[in-house]
């Protein structure tokens, strides 16, 4: 053959190899287009459930690694101080005995301890005597020191100091008793509901006292009044005043009503006085005494 005719098969040798490769792409494409999709996974079991935090081992609750204080609410932990790198540890403030006090244990062993404890019945001896110095633990070391009065007392004296400087009931939760407290290595102070409820007892047991006072005397009253005006509120109050002379003759005066009166009419003031010597069961006087500021 000649070389034309040998060119022109060339040529077309090469088309027919070239169509071929396209068939071929084109048949891959076509099966990638179609080929179908993944089926979907199952519904997991723990879907809207917490996920549970991992915590490695000897890590903290916080982020320092540090452990959280575990809160006590036993009067029993006020003896048994923990100790400060060991939670579940505990001495007796008193004979130094080291005790195992895990959280799931109780207080049951501490408080049998007392019980026995010879110690601790020294300092509860000392303690229940009011006239006596009060052996009182300092801190964790089991260090004791002398206070004069006991707790009772204390309490009697902070609501009376309340009372009589007009403070507020929040005073006894302010920062500044309780450091003075801290300072002079007084007791804990009490919170504001518990002082209200120990003044209103305090008040009620002095009245009944009162009472019992003027049951007993046998000679007649003086009564005295005046009218105060609160400078803020301007709010009017009538203070009665009884004056008597005791069985060994000396004067003796008791604020026996201190009432909120609407104005100073007499009507008002003779209504006010009625009733204060109705509810202390008064029956015989001597004189009346008002002082009236217009």
């Amino acid at each position: 053959p000649s070389a034309s005719s040998r060119n022109k098969s060339q040529m077309a040798s090469c088309e027919s190899h070239e169509m071929d490769e396209d068939n071929v792409g084109g048949r891959g494409s076509e099966d990638d287009a179609q080929t179908p999709p993944p089926p979907p996974e199952p519904p997991s079991r723990n879907k809207g459930k917490r996920k549970e935090k991992t915590t490695g081992s000897g890590s903290g609750s916080g982020p320092s690694g540090a452990k959280k204080k575990k809160n006590t609410r036993s009067w029993v932990w006020q003896h048994f101080p923990r100790h400060e790198n060991n939670d579940d540890l505990a001495d007796c403030l008193y004979c130094k005995k080291e005790f195992s006090v895990p959280t799931s244990n109780g207080t049951t062993n501490m408080k049998k301890h007392l019980q026995t404890c010879k110690a601790f019945k020294v300092w509860e001896a000392a303690k229940s005597f009011n006239e006596q110095t009060v052996l009182t633990p300092t801190g964790p070391e089991g260090n004791m020191s002398l206070g004069k009065v006991s707790e009772s007392v204390f309490k009697e004296a902070t609501n009376e100091m309340v009372v009589l400087a007009q403070l507020p009931l929040a005073f006894v939760e302010s920062v500044a008793w309780k450091h003075f407290c801290s300072k002079v290595q007084l007791y804990t102070p009490s919170c504001r509901k518990t002082c209200t409820k120990e003044i209103v007892k305090m008040y009620a047991d002095r009245k009944a006292v009162m009472k019992t006072i003027l049951g007993k005397n046998k000679q007649r009253l003086s009564l005295t009044t005046d009218i105060w005006v609160a400078p803020y509120t301007a709010a009017s109050y009538m203070v009665i005043t009884a004056h008597f002379v005791d069985a060994n003759f000396k004067l003796k005066k008791m604020i026996i009503g201190f009432k909120n009166v609407g104005d100073h009419k007499g009507g008002t003031i003779a209504r006010v006085l009625l009733d204060c010597l109705e509810e202390w069961d008064i029956k015989r006087l001597m004189s009346i005494l008002m002082r009236l500021l217009f």
